[in-house]
């Protein structure tokens, strides 16, 4: 089960979205996952979720911490259920929130796991985690998770970049573009550019077209009932052809594009076919 919770005005600058997501180990093996373009703080209440992931030709495996904190993924990875049931809860930032909390480069935060106990220790984290476990139910978890983005969002001084001008572009644009693009219409100079994107959002604006772009031809290619033109599509998002789009899926999944993917994956199918995840940080994007 995956649901997805709108954030209250007061919080949608920070956050772009709150789910809930349940599974049952009977339900299904492996989950796939693709990058959500935001950066994520998950609340486990229930079991633990391992993950797996391949990063720079090793394998990783592990548990999931309780509490944790990650900034933004440019990996597929795979989520299973250690046990017989897990659930968490978890918040989906906005890109760049974590720089504009700890004003410093987040780039150590892609694809990492940081326990959300220790880098928001100035915040009083504690006593907000404290409260979630000790709370009975989804309503009053909610509750404890609002209260603790509602102080972030009081401490946080805010300052604005081109950035964020630029992650809004590539939005509205749904990553059919070039770095080249950007720099003509922003009049940047690319090492600048890469340089302060890595810095703010925590991946090169490369790396960030990227996933904008392989999520909207993904969540298109999957929602349709009709067959799609592939090579049109892929051309249509300014991939050269559909075997640079074969490419990027190999990278996210590690095999070849299938339509089994999501039919064989419970987890996952809630995940596209609801309010696909994937286009969500698109959609709510607030500068």
């Amino acid at each position: 089960m995956y649901r997805q919770i709108q954030a209250p005005q007061s919080l949608q600058k920070i956050v772009c979205f709150f789910y809930i997501m349940e599974h049952q180990k009977k339900d299904g093996s492996l989950q796939n996952l693709l990058p959500s373009n935001t950066e994520i703080m998950g609340w486990q209440y229930d079991g633990k979720w391992r993950v797996k992931f391949y990063d720079k030709a090793k394998n990783e495996n592990f548990l999931l911490p309780d509490f944790y904190t990650t900034g933004q993924q440019t990996l597929g990875y795979n989520l299973s259920v250690e046990g017989e049931s897990a659930g968490i809860m978890g918040a989906a930032l906005q890109p760049g929130t974590l720089w504009q909390i700890f004003k410093k480069p987040v780039a150590d935060f892609k694809n990492s796991i940081h326990l959300t106990y220790d880098i928001f220790k100035a915040f009083n984290a504690n006593y907000y985690l404290n409260e979630y476990t000790l709370a009975g139910n989804e309503t009053h978890r909610l509750e404890v998770m609002i209260a603790f983005y509602e102080q972030l969002m009081s401490a946080i001084q805010w300052k604005n970049d081109i950035v964020f001008d630029v992650v809004n572009f590539i939005f509205k644009q749904k990553g059919a573009l070039k770095v080249a693009d950007i720099l003509e219409i922003y009049r940047l100079n690319e090492k600048y550019l890469q340089r302060n994107f890595k810095k703010i959002i925590g991946t090169t604006a490369s790396e960030f077209i990227r996933n904008v772009r392989f999520a909207n031809v993904f969540t298109q290619l999957s929602l349709s009932e009709k067959e799609q033109n592939k090579e049109f599509l892929a051309m249509l998002y300014n991939y050269y052809d559909f075997s640079h789009f074969q490419k990027d899926y190999q990278y996210y999944f590690r095999n070849l594009p299938s339509k089994q993917l999501i039919t064989r994956f419970l987890l996952f199918r809630e995940l596209v076919e609801k309010d696909p995840y994937l286009l969500q940080s698109q959609k709510n994007f607030e500068r």
